[in-house]
C-alpha cells in the first residue's frame, strides 16, 4: 500500500494477510498497564554479585537472562560467569490476574504545537474520508510533560 492515513488500515492489512494466523485486537489505554510500578517492590535497585561486584552493563560481553537472575561474562569464550540475582529475597513474583495499575490515568493529549502541525498537514495531504481521525485528536495547553510527540505515539 502506498499510503496509510489511519491506524485501522494497518489492522486491516494484518487481518487480510492470513485468516487463521493473526487475531488483531484493538488496544486502548485501558489495556496498557504499568508493570514497572507493580514490580518495583520485588526487584533490587542495584545488582551485586556474590563477590560484591556491582553490575555494570558495559563491562560484559555476554548476558544471559534466566529465571534465577543474570549470568554475565566479560569474555565470550570464557567459562567464568558472574551471577546477579534480580529479585529481592523473600519476594514471590507472580503474574497478577487483576488490579494492575494502568500506565496512563487519563487520555493522552498532544502538545498544542504538535497538534497544530499534524492538523495543518492532514488538511493538505489526507483524503477527506480520513480527516475525522485527525480532527478527534486533542491538544493539551496546560501540561506538556510526558506527552506523546507524534501521532504514532498517540
Amino acid at each position: 500500500m502506498e499510503r496509510v492515513f489511519i491506524p485501522q488500515t494497518y489492522q486491516n492489512m494484518v487481518k487480510e494477510t492470513s485468516s487463521d494466523k493473526f487475531n488483531v485486537i484493538n488496544i486502548t489505554q485501558n489495556d496498557i498497564y504499568n508493570f514497572s510500578e507493580y514490580l518495583k517492590p520485588n526487584f533490587k535497585k542495584y545488582l551485586t554479585s556474590s563477590h560484591k561486584e556491582r553490575f555494570t552493563i558495559m563491562a560484559y560481553r555476554l548476558i544471559e537472562y534466566v529465571k534465577d537472575g543474570l549470568y554475565c561474562k566479560t569474555l565470550a569464550n570464557s567459562t567464568l560467569k558472574e551471577h546477579f540475582i534480580l529479585q529481592k529475597s523473600g519476594t514471590d513474583l507472580k503474574y497478577p490476574l487483576e488490579h494492575l495499575p494502568l500506565l496512563y490515568s487519563m487520555k493522552l493529549k498532544l502538545k498544542e504545537a504538535k497538534l497544530k502541525d499534524v492538523q495543518d498537514l492532514a488538511s493538505k495531504y489526507v483524503p477527506s474520508e480520513f480527516i475525522w481521525f485527525y480532527e478527534q485528536l486533542e491538544g493539551d495547553v496546560q501540561n506538556n510533560e510526558n506527552v506523546p510527540t507524534s501521532v504514532n505515539e498517540y
